[in-house]
């Protein structure tokens, strides 16, 4: 009889396919399907509960609403108002999806869990797990990924570690007349509907109100608060000056929102706080194996990799230093490292 594992279903294809791909490995699968809003969606659950009635496997659904809540949504929303910007599925991850999941197979005696996340697994000859890229580079979510310690990566499988493209998932799904073979892709944000923007207006989050200026100090207007703004924006500002502009920082204290030319957003050296590193977990120093050492980094999920030296500045902090600027490095965004296609660590843009 083969191990067992505990996946998240909900209801989606990705998650189904990989339902599938553990039973074919001769795993003992059950799922977990958990809801994270405050009425609960009825329609969704039906759909999870449907793949996992086809798939003959044991279905168990939660609802995480308040948790959600709490660690989430509040972090999303407290994070705009400090003139930063979010990565909810970062923090989501180890602090409540993966928590959530190792928990409830805890409780039931399981031995693994595991998700539909595009990546994979790697453990090293020392017993230490890394996140590594998957093979399909366009879907790769080891970004999101970059905060998970040992004890739920030594115990996570991502069956869909292999697949090249989504086609081959769908295919799987659809050989195995699962419903969701021909789904949409989720949006990158579960509780988001629309613009963040309206999502935060009706919770009545605007952060610190004050003036929109240029770089050389002339007022251009004032504004409603800066959970409006993001660094690089340049859309939806609303404004004309003669020339494009773009937001270049956002000051909490005082509320002000500096425009200026695109050059300026483009950084050779960028300040790293809340240190991460998947061997060592949270550290308040660069471990030294990894001082002075270039790495591939990533400094927003959907950026270009770029090569950044990686030294200690004291504080708790560290800083990336790039050949060539890079665009926009943004206040509440996490820089990855990477060697090849290992994630070595990570940190909290400031």
């Amino acid at each position: 009889m083969g191990s067992s594992v505990l996946t998240g279903l909900s209801g989606g294809v990705d998650s189904t396919a990989s339902v599938i791909l553990l039973q074919q490995q001769g795993y003992q699968v059950s799922a977990l399907y958990f809801d994270t809003t405050k009425g609960g969606s009825e329609e969704a659950r039906t759909r999870a509960q449907e793949c996992a009635r086809r798939l003959q496997i044991p279905f168990y659904a939660v609802n995480k609403a308040e948790e959600f809540e709490e660690k989430i949504i509040g972090y999303f929303c407290d994070s705009y108002c400090k003139g930063e910007t979010p990565c909810p599925c970062v923090v989501c991850n180890p602090s409540f999806k993966l928590k959530t999941l190792l928990a409830a197979a805890d409780a039931q005696g399981i031995d693994y869990i595991a998700t539909g996340h595009y990546a994979g697994i790697y453990r090293d000859e020392d017993g230490v797990f890394y996140v590594k890229k998957a093979a399909n580079r366009k879907k790769d979510q080891s970004y999101m990924l970059c905060r998970v310690p040992q004890q739920i990566l030594s115990r996570i499988l991502f069956p869909l570690s292999g697949f090249e493209n989504k086609d081959q998932v769908r295919s799987l799904a659809a050989e195995n007349a699962m419903p969701s073979a021909a789904t949409k892709d989720s949006q990158d944000l579960c509780f988001l509907k629309g613009d963040y923007k309206d999502f935060l207006k009706e919770r009545g989050i605007t952060g610190k109100p004050g003036l929109m200026k240029l770089s050389d100090g002339t007022v251009i207007k004032s504004h409603g608060g800066i959970a409006a703004f993001t660094i690089g924006q340049r859309k939806g500002l609303g404004i004309a000056v003669g020339r494009p502009v773009f937001v270049s920082s956002i000051d909490e204290k005082t509320g002000d929102v500096i425009m200026d030319d695109e050059a300026v957003l483009f950084q050779k050296e960028v300040c790293l706080g809340d240190l991460f590193f998947a061997k060592y977990g949270s550290v308040t120093t660069v471990p030294a194996e990894y001082e002075g050492k270039t790495f591939q980094c990533k400094l927003r999920y959907t950026a270009r990799e770029a090569e950044g030296l990686l030294t200690g500045i004291g504080d708790g902090r560290a800083k990336l230093s790039f050949a060539d600027g890079q665009r926009a490095p943004t206040p509440g965004q996490f820089a990855v490292f990477y060697q090849n296609d290992l994630l070595i660590g990570s940190g909290v843009i400031q």
